[in-house]
């Protein structure tokens, strides 16, 4: 994968995060834009919120997409072993965003995998050392 496909996925990769906030936002402010206003009761819409259910609408095909790559991406990488990819898998469906966010970074812009145990070998375990008992 290119350097600018790498960014490119790392920037949409990003968005669902950056949508949140955006979403939490927008709907404070209405809700602290009404009370400012003392209009408590009014259940005109804002002007912006056609376009924040469209935005929200495209992030969850977004979601989505994102979640079928990574999932074709995890089962066919060949760097991570196969009780790896489990733990993986299970990941991404149990924390989605945070598990792409984490993937991404691990596995697509390091290019790198992750080893948590070393090889060993008989010839790198030390001997046990031999207990003499003293003669007198």
């Amino acid at each position: 994968m290119s350097k600018t496909q790498k960014i490119v996925l790392g920037m949409i990769t990003i968005w669902p995060i950056i949508y949140i906030f955006i979403f939490i936002a927008s709907i404070f402010s209405f809700l602290f834009g009404l009370q400012a206003n003392g209009t408590h009761g009014s259940t005109a819409m804002p002007a912006f919120f056609p376009v924040l259910i469209i935005f929200h609408i495209l992030t969850i095909f977004v979601c989505l997409g994102l979640l079928v790559y990574y999932l074709r991406h995890m089962i066919t990488n060949t760097s991570i072993a196969q009780d790896h990819k489990t733990i993986w898998i299970i990941a991404l469906f149990l924390g989605n965003i945070i598990t792409i966010l984490v993937y991404y970074y691990i596995q697509i812009l390091r290019d790198t995998q992750i080893r948590v145990t070393p090889e060993i070998s008989p010839s790198t375990i030390p001997s046990s050392p031999q207990i003499t008992s003293p003669t007198t």
